[in-house]
Order: C-alpha cells, then sequence, then structure tokens
C-alpha cells in the first residue's frame, strides 16, 4: 500500500507524535495483538504492537545493542543466554556476535517473528545453529528449563499495554524464578520504567527485583523513532556494571567493534550515570 498515510503512535504519558508513512506491509491483528509493520521516510521501515512503536530501521542497533552488551561485559567466557520476547530476532543476533554462545529464543507471537522476518530489514533472517527458537510462553519455558543461564533478557512489551501479554513478568515471583535459572554471577535485562493511565507502576529500581538481585542497576537512552528516553533495568547476582574499566571493556569487545554502531566503553559509562537517575527517581517528578 502507498500513499499520504500518517502513523501517530498511542500509549505516551506525554503527548503524541507522529510521522508520515509511504508503505504499509501488514497491518492487523495477530492472535494475541495488533500488529504494523510499515515504512517512514522519517524513521525507515518500523514495527508497532498495539499501536506503540517497538523498533525501527533508523534506531533499533541503539536498542538491541544496549540491551546486549553492558550485560555481555560483566559475564566471563558466558555460555548460555535466555532471550524472552524479541520477536525481531536482533536481541539473538547481537548476542551471537560473542563467541562462544548459545542462545534460547522464546516468542510467544508467531506472527510477530514470521511478519519481522519477511519485511524488517534488521530482523534475523537466517536460521543459526547458535539460537534455538521456541513459539511459546516464555515463564512456562523458564519453568521447565534445565540448567543455569549466564543472561537472561526480557526484552517485552510494557506490562500495562493494552494486550497485558508480559504483565505475569514483572513480578516478585518471576524475579525469584530468574534468579534460580541464573548462574552464580548471572545477569538479567529488563524494563525499567512503567506506567498505567500515566501512573507509575514499577520505576527505575523495580521493587520486585529489590531482595532478589545483589545489584540492581538502571541505565538509560534516548530513542529518537519512539521520541523518548528508555529506562531499563540491569540485575546482576554478581558484578557491577559501574565497577568495570573502561579498558577492560575496551579489551572486551575489540573483536567485535567493527559490528557496533552504538556501544562502546564511553557509552557504557553514559548510560549507567548515576548522577541521571538520581534527579529521575525524584517522586514529584510523576
Amino acid at each position: 500500500m502507498e500513499g499520504g498515510l500518517f502513523f501517530i503512535p498511542g500509549g505516551e504519558k506525554l503527548g503524541r507524535y507522529g510521522f508520515t508513512v509511504d508503505r504499509v506491509f501488514f497491518t492487523g491483528k495477530t492472535r494475541l495483538q495488533n500488529m504494523t509493520i510499515a515504512h517512514s521516510p522519517v524513521v525507515g521501515t518500523f514495527l508497532a504492537l498495539d499501536n506503540i512503536v517497538q523498533s525501527s530501521e533508523y534506531d533499533y542497533h541503539i536498542y538491541h545493542e544496549s540491551i546486549v552488551h553492558p550485560a555481555m561485559m560483566l559475564l566471563d567466557k558466558p555460555k548460555r543466554a535466555l532471550i524472552i520476547g524479541g520477536g525481531e530476532g536482533t536481541t539473538a543476533a547481537e548476542i551471537i556476535k560473542h563467541p562462544g554462545i548459545e542462545v534460547d529464543f522464546v516468542e510467544i507471537d508467531r506472527d510477530v517473528l514470521e511478519k519481522c522476518r519477511k519485511y524488517l530489514p534488521y530482523s534475523m533472517k537466517k536460521k543459526d545453529k547458535r539460537v534455538k527458537l521456541t513459539i511459546g510462553d516464555g515463564l512456562k519455558f523458564l519453568e521447565n528449563s534445565k540448567g543455569k543461564y549466564d543472561l537472561i533478557i526480557s526484552d517485552l512489551t510494557d506490562a500495562f499495554g493494552s494486550s497485558m501479554l508480559s504483565q505475569r513478568l514483572y513480578s516478585k515471583e518471576f524475579a525469584r524464578l530468574v534468579s534460580s535459572k541464573l548462574t552464580d554471577n548471572g545477569v538479567y535485562i529488563t524494563i525499567g520504567s512503567g506506567f498505567e493511565n500515566g501512573v507509575p507502576k514499577y520505576l527505575l529500581r523495580p521493587e520486585y527485583l529489590k531482595g532478589v538481585f545483589k545489584v540492581i542497576r538502571p541505565f538509560s537512552f534516548y530513542m529518537p523513532a519512539f521520541k523518548v528516553q528508555m529506562f531499563m533495568t540491569l540485575a546482576s547476582k554478581g558484578r557491577d556494571p559501574l565497577k568495570i574499566s573502561r579498558d577492560e571493556i575496551a579489551e572486551r569487545i575489540r573483536p567485535i567493534k567493527k559490528n557496533l554502531r552504538f556501544y562502546n566503553e564511553n557509552t557504557h559509562y553514559a548510560i549507567f550515570d548515576p548522577s541521571y537517575f538520581s534527579l529521575i527517581e525524584d517522586p514529584t517528578m510523576w
């Protein structure tokens, strides 16, 4: 479809924004949620679920590099990772840039995965023997999984989006389950902020993670296509991302640096800057 269209995402607490669309590849309802994949001259091809932009060709690398590589810097020779969600497959593609690691990739919505493979230029197109895909419920998968993971990433929609598919994965019970499935120095990455009708339900150091993990660090980065500052949380059973040196990060990413567009030893410290979060966590701001 081509024409003079304008996409206006919903669900934004601080107002609405939009951009022109010159081609629509798919729009409709999957078995679980509403999905749009379209192209804009502004942000390139993008994915929206329940009318909220999830990723775009323009800046997908900022999001996916940020949720993968800071965690990988804290792990010594990681062997296993689990991704819950992440239908584009791009998170899995970032993880396997590092040698010697295998990934369990669990996506609940087959339609999202298949349409992303077909239409999103930055999706993971080719099958890779290091990535084992499961279509199913991430919670059930984790409950039944064997062995331990070095890294678990919840690459999810907002808990309070219209489909509410991921709400169960923002709870103390789930945090304890994640912890039990991580190695002794394992790392967990999840969304660090969320709102229901404009009211914050989980913030930068979510209560459901406290008392479960040794280290809880918020991190943040700006997504131009989203027009929003993304807030994520790194929860660790071992190392602190603020106590790893720039030299160590530079050495660890050296073999893959040519394949990175955003993350490096300097952006690592920028996205974890504690002085920024001391302001954001002021409750009067909400």
